[in-house]
């Protein structure tokens, strides 16, 4: 059986990226490390990706979680410092 961790691991994402795409597509995270994966073989990909992150860091924001949207503010940090081509 495969962990989630390998999942992310060989889909090159951190945790707190699958949680965010998790987050914004309503999926479980193994479904949503394997749509990273896919997603992370484009540009257009991981743009999308970036906008997710964002979304979900916007949508924090609006509800007033402080503390949920700083972690996000980080992960859209490290993902756009690791893919710098998603801009």
């Amino acid at each position: 059986m495969v962990t989630l961790q390998e999942c992310m691991d060989l889909a090159g994402l951190e945790v707190g990226e699958v949680d965010a795409i998790a987050e914004h597509e309503r999926v479980p995270q193994i479904v949503a490390a394997e749509l990273g994966c896919c997603l992370l073989a484009t540009p257009d990909g991981r743009r999308r990706i970036r906008g997710m992150i964002a979304d979900d860091l916007e949508r924090a924001l609006r509800a007033g979680n402080q503390r949920h949207a700083a972690e996000l503010g980080r992960v859209l940090s490290n993902y756009v410092r690791v893919h710098p081509d998603c801009r």
